[in-house]
C-alpha cells in the first residue's frame, strides 16, 4: 500500500511541475569554447527525445576570446542540445536559472573524424538549481555499480547474484536521492531505475508493475525513452520470439495500422493505449531507419495513428518520424539546401530551380 501511495504523490509531482513550467522565462546560458572560437553556436530544443528531432531557439558567433551569452525564454525543464557544427553537448536547464559552460575540444580521435557527430562533456555550473550536478552523480554511482559487478570478459555476474547485488544497491539510490525535492529528477530517477533493473536481469512483470504500469509516459524524460525502448525492444522487429511477430510482418507489410494495433494489443504489456501506441510509432520510425519495410507502408500506418491519437506527445513523435524517414524519399518536397561557390557567395536551392524553371523553353518554342 505505501508503494502505491508514493506512486500517487509521484505522479501528482509530476503533474504539478508540468502546469508550472507552462510559462516561458529568460533563461541565461553563457560560457566559454575557446577551442572553438569564431565558429557558430547554437542551442536546440529536441522536438521528442525517440527521433531526437530538434529545432534551434537562437545562435551566435563564438567570439574570439571564446566566449558566448544566450539570454532565451525556456518554457519548461528538459534536455536541451548545446550544437557546433557536429560537436554537440547536452544541458539539462530549469526556466529562470542560469547557466555557465566550458566547453573542452573534442578527444584526438574525435577530433579528425568530421564524418560522425562528436559529444563534449562541458563543465556546468548552475545558478540555482543542482539538476544537472544530480543527474550527473546518479548516474555516475549506476555506472559504478556496474564497474564493480562487471567481470574482465564484460560479463554481470550470474542473474541470481546480479539481483541480490542490484536489489541491495537500489536501496542506497533511494536513500541517498529521495530527499531530493525536485519534481523532474525524481521522475528522471524513477524512469532511470527502471533501466537499471532491466539491465540487471530482473523480471518483466517486476519492472513493468513498480515503473510503467501506474505512471503515464513522461515524454520530457530521456529516462523513460531509455527505459521505455529497452523494455519493448525487438516487440515489432519480423521474426521475434513473440507468438504475433509473423502476423504482425504481414499487416505492416500491407500498411494495415488496424490489424497492427490488433495484435500488439494482445500483449499484456500492452494494454494503456498510450503506450501502444507509442511502441507502434517508435517501432515504426525504427524499422524505418533500418529500411527493414518499404517507407510508403510505414509512412502509411503513421499517418493512420496520427489521425487515431488523442495524444499530443504521439502525435509529435509521429510528426517527427515521418520528417525524418520521409526526407529526400521520392515523391517528397526537396529541402532548401544551402550551398557555397568557390569565392564563399550563398546560394540556396530553391533559388536555383526557380532559374531553371524562367529558362526552361516551352514546348513551342522547342
Amino acid at each position: 500500500a505505501s508503494d502505491v501511495y508514493k506512486r500517487q504523490v509521484l505522479v501528482f509531482i509530476v503533474i504539478l511541475a508540468t502546469t508550472f513550467n507552462a510559462l516561458a522565462e529568460k533563461t541565461l546560458v553563457q560560457g566559454n569554447a575557446f577551442y572553438y572560437r569564431g565558429k557558430e553556436i547554437e542551442i536546440h530544443q529536441y522536438q521528442d527525445l525517440f527521433t531526437f528531432k530538434s529545432i534551434a531557439l537562437d545562435s551566435q558567433k563564438i567570439g574570439e576570446d571564446g566566449n558566448f551569452k544566450f539570454t532565451i525564454d525556456i518554457k519548461q525543464t528538459g534536455l536541451y542540445l548545446v550544437k557546433i557544427g557536429k560537436v554537440n553537448s547536452h544541458l539539462f536547464m530549469v526556466p529562470g536559472d542560469q547557466y555557465t559552460l566550458v566547453l573542452p575540444e573534442p578527444i584526438e580521435m574525435d577530433r579528425f573524424n568530421p564524418a560522425k557527430d562528436v559529444f563534449v562533456q562541458p563543465e556546468i555550473f548552475e545558478a540555482n538549481s543542482k539538476l544537472n550536478y544530480n543527474i550527473t552523480k546518479l548516474e555516475k554511482d549506476l555506472n559504478g555499480f556496474f564497474i564493480d559487478n562487471t567481470s574482465n570478459s564484460y560479463n554481470l555476474r550470474s542473474a541470481g547474484n546480479i539481483r541480490h547485488f542490484a536489489d541491495s544497491f537500489a536501496t542506497i539510490i533511494d536513500s541517498l536521492y529521495d530527499k531530493i525535492n525536485d519534481p523532474y529528477f525524481q521522475s528522471y530517477k524513477h524512469f532511470r531505475m527502471a533501466e537499471f533493473e532491466l539491465t540487471t536481469r530482473h523480471s518483466k512483470a517486476k519492472v513493468y508493475n513498480l515503473y510503467f504500469k501506474d505512471f503515464a509516459p513522461a515524454y520530457d524524460q530521456l529516462s523513460f525513452a531509455n527505459a521505455f525502448d529497452l523494455f519493448y525492444n525487438g516487440y515489432v522487429e519480423p521474426h521475434s520470439v513473440y507468438p504475433y511477430s509473423d502476423s504482425l510482418e504481414s499487416a505492416i507489410r500491407k500498411s494495415d495500422e488496424r490489424k497492427m494495433r490488433m495484435y500488439l494489443s494482445i500483449d499484456e504489456y500492452l494494454q494503456k493505449p498510450e503506450y501502444l501506441e507509442l511502441l507502434m510509432v517508435t517501432g515504426l520510425f525504427e524499422l524505418g531507419r533500418k529500411r527493414t519495410y518499404k517507407l510508403s507502408a510505414i509512412d502509411i500506418i503513421l499517418d493512420s495513428i496520427k489521425h487515431k491519437t488523442t495524444s499530443a506527445e504521439i502525435l509529435n513523435v509521429a510528426n517527427s518520424s515521418q520528417s525524418i524517414l520521409m526526407r529526400l524519399a521520392p515523391g517528397t518536397r526537396v529541402p532548401n539546401f544551402i550551398f557555397a561557390d568557390v569565392v564563399g557567395n550563398l546560394y540556396r536551392i530553391s533559388e536555383y530551380l526557380s532559374l531553371i524553371h524562367i529558362s526552361e523553353p516551352t514546348r513551342q518554342e522547342a
